[in-house]
Formats: C-alpha cells, structure tokens, sequence
C-alpha cells in the first residue's frame, strides 16, 4: 500500500494491525497482503510484525467472526480451517492448507520482509506508528484495535509436539526476536 504524496509504503502483513493501522495513518489506503515492489528511492517504507505463536493462533480465530463471509478465496480457506476441528490439527496440516489455500495468514511473515523495510512490532503499535508519522508526516488519530479476534492467550494453545511443529513451518518467524514466553 502506498501513498504518493507522503511517498510512504506499507506492507501489511496478515494479522499484524492493517486494519488498524489504515485507521490511524491518515494517508494509508487499502492495505493488501503483497510483498514490497519497486520503490523509488525517497520513499520511507514500513511493516509490522507480531509475535508468531500469537499470530498464528489469532489467524485460527479470525474466521470466528466473519461467518457471513462471501469471499470465495476467504470463503474456502474458512472452511478448510473450522473443517481441521482444533487448533492443534490445524497446525498439524499446515503444510497442505498452505499449498491448498489462497490465504495468505497461514505464511511465514518472513515472506513479506524486504531489507528495505522500517520493522515496528505489533505488540509496540502506538510508538511504531507515532515514528513512522514523524519520519513521513502522516496525519496520525487515536489507535482503536480492530479485528481483535476474542481468546485464550497463545500459549494455552502449545504443547511440546506443536511448538516443535511450529518451530519447523515457521523457522524464519522464529527468528524474528521473540520469544516463546
């Protein structure tokens, strides 16, 4: 997602606050799940990312609340998700979901970072987007969290054979300085 005028870009990854951060960056618009493209030089270019463990349990919920959804590539990927029965068969399957699926919540965030980015942290929301409006001018408003999904706290969600699952699909996230806690 850009804005031309600001020359900012955003590369929103699933379940990191895009939604949230289209609120309150005045100037942000459509936050899509693409990688960065080609950037002119002078753009300030900015992500976020999340704890992984917590993201991937927020990306099993997300579906609880939209179950109107007419989407067909959302729409199939619910399906699939609630057809698993339990976080943990979920997690389990994953290597099939994500070749089956059009869902991009299910990928490593290492998919979407580029050494070009600026990297803010999504449990470090407000001070992220307070320096990406000072280095870009942005307008900045109020944060309110949206599509917060409603649950237990992620670590209520591993045991020892998932985490070791979780260690090999998502090797890269592990290394993003967080810390199974």
């Amino acid at each position: 997602m850009y804005n031309h005028d600001y020359k900012i870009a955003y590369v929103h990854i699933p379940k990191t606050g895009g939604s949230t951060v289209k609120q309150v960056l005045n100037c942000m618009e459509n936050p899509n799940h693409r990688p960065l493209g080609d950037l002119p030089n002078d753009y300030f270019a900015f992500t976020l990312i999340r704890n992984p463990w917590d993201r991937l349990v927020s990306a099993y919920h997300y579906f609880d609340q939209y179950e109107n959804i007419k989407i067909p590539h959302m729409v199939q990927a619910r399906d699939a998700i609630k057809k698993c029965g339990s976080f943990s068969n979920m997690l389990s399957a994953l290597p099939r979901l994500r070749m089956e699926l059009a869902f991009p919540h299910l990928h490593q965030q290492s998919y979407w970072l580029d050494s070009r980015l600026w990297v803010g942290k999504f449990e470090n929301m407000e001070q992220s987007l307070e320096y990406v409006s000072s280095v870009t001018n942005c307008p900045l408003s109020k944060i309110v969290h949206l599509n917060r999904t409603q649950r237990q706290p992620y670590h209520k969600y591993y045991d020892t054979r998932l985490l070791d699952l979780f260690n090999i699909y998502f090797s890269d996230d592990v290394t993003l300085g967080y810390k199974y806690e």
